[in-house]
């Protein structure tokens, strides 16, 4: 998840609030370590609903974007552009 906002009713010291702050949630099929029911879950506690984006797994669905994040680059470019 990429997070922007104020996160304190999670019990997290992040930033102060930024009006209008959203949440993006990105997903990798096949992760086990992170799955959707769960992270969903997470992804719930931020408020107003969260779109969900669910990529192809490129190698270890966990941690394989890290060498090879094109993907996960395009897909926060296109919601960040669309924000």
């Amino acid at each position: 998840m990429a997070w922007r906002g104020n996160f304190r009713h999670i019990g997290l010291p992040l930033a102060e609030s930024v009006p209008g702050a959203r949440a993006s949630y990105l997903g990798f099929q096949g992760d086990h370590y992170a799955p959707p029911a769960s992270t969903r879950a997470l992804a719930d506690q931020l408020g107003p609903p969260v779109p969900m984006h669910h990529l192809p797994a490129i190698g270890n669905p966990h941690s394989g974007w890290l060498k090879a994040p094109e993907p996960v680059v395009t897909a926060l470019s296109d919601w960040l552009g669309a924000c």
